[in-house]
């Protein structure tokens, strides 16, 4: 379950490459139906569920927690994929049994790691499963964006695939403009929430680009729309954000690939 398009592409990519079939669900009402759909027994017909935490319709913790009551994931190998998570929800995840916690941006071959057949992952309250987590040049903040950022993700979150990370950045350039407008839609309507869920998903998918400088204004103003009477902040921090993206845009088009 991801509700960011460019993403899902990313996690299909991989998915193919250790020979595993995606089915992407972008909301909990579309993954209830694909397990509905492929239900053949108490234990599911998943080999793993790789689940976003916030989702258009609601919240990927409770989700997991119906589904897992009802014993439909007993035979499923489950991944919380989620740019962050409190305390409190990762201990629910690790009560339900999830067996590992993927921090956004996770690397290519973390992914691949744990998307395969053969993983044998410990459980999420286990603290040896706290190698998974990988932070990325996002985590301190310091790494450059432009073709030196994208230098540095293609080394530390994609294992060196040029080609995989070139094929999310074009993901990712196609809906700058469509983001744009949405984004600037819901400021006007005053949906902070809408935009709350955009900016999210920005942030995720600008530390895989190596832009880390984008995604702390993207996360910035997941944090303004999370206080309604900040009305300016939201104002000032979507206007820093948007010009950034359009600066990164004509860079990226200007230079031709990564």
């Amino acid at each position: 379950m991801e509700d960011d398009l460019a993403i899902g592409r990313l996690v299909q990519a991989v998915a193919q490459e250790v020979g595993m079939e995606l089915v992407h669900a972008t909301s909990l009402a579309q993954a209830q139906l694909a397990l509905d759909g492929l239900q053949v027994g108490p234990g599911g017909a998943f080999d793993v569920i790789v689940a976003d935490l916030m989702l258009p319709d609601g919240s990927g913790v409770d989700w997991l927690e119906e589904q897992w009551a009802s014993g439909r994931l007993a035979d499923t190998r489950v991944l919380a994929f989620s740019a962050g998570v409190s305390l409190a929800a990762r201990g629910r995840l690790g009560a339900l049994g999830v067996q590992g916690f993927l921090h956004k941006p996770v690397s290519v071959a973390i992914l691949a790691q744990w998307l395969s057949p053969q993983t044998t992952p410990q459980p999420l309250a286990a603290p040896s499963t706290q190698h998974h987590t990988h932070t990325g040049p996002a985590a301190a903040g310091s790494a450059p964006a432009g073709p030196e950022g994208a230098d540095e993700a293609i080394a530390e979150l994609f294992g060196g695939d040029r080609q995989l990370f070139e094929s999310f950045q074009a993901a990712c350039l196609a809906r700058v403009e469509t983001d744009q407008r949405q984004g600037q839609a819901w400021l006007e309507q005053g949906l902070l929430n809408e935009l709350a869920r955009l900016a999210h998903s920005l942030k995720s998918a600008l530390r895989l680009l190596g832009l880390p400088a984008l995604a702390e204004q993207a996360q910035a103003l997941e944090r303004c729309c999370a206080t309604p009477q900040d009305q300016p902040g939201a104002h000032h921090a979507w206007a820093q954000l948007a010009q950034g993206l359009s600066a990164w845009a004509r860079q990226v088009r200007g230079s031709g690939p990564a």
